[in-house]
């Protein structure tokens, strides 16, 4: 069920829509690594994992927006299937970038 489910977000999730995540979640972490020497702490690797999952939130209400403006229904999908499995794969697709920024700011002579 799961892996049908992963094969018809394949199909019917576009491409390009990869690129939010990453993008997103590389914004998402730079925000909280600025704040965290502003308020005198040392940018922890939590922000790596909110910032993974705010963008998978972004992701998939932007993806169920884009179904619910379509005109029909899905005949082979059902959205209550199809939106986990993007938030899943927008939050693995996210860590990369959260990951690089995170790490680039716990490096910075900056960082209390």
């Amino acid at each position: 069920m799961i892996s049908d489910a992963f094969f018809e977000v394949l199909a019917f999730v576009p491409a390009r829509t990869v690129l939010l995540p990453l993008v997103a979640g590389g914004y998402i972490t730079s925000i909280g690594c600025r704040l965290a020497p502003s308020r005198h702490r040392r940018v922890r690797w939590l922000s790596i994992v909110l910032a993974s999952l705010g963008a998978a939130a972004l992701t998939v209400s932007f993806v169920g927006l884009g179904f619910a403006l379509q005109p029909g229904e899905f005949p082979y999908v059902d959205e209550l299937e199809l939106l986990p499995c993007v938030f899943v794969i927008a939050a693995s697709v996210a860590l990369a970038p959260a990951l690089i920024v995170a790490s680039f700011y716990r490096r910075s002579p900056r960082n209390v």
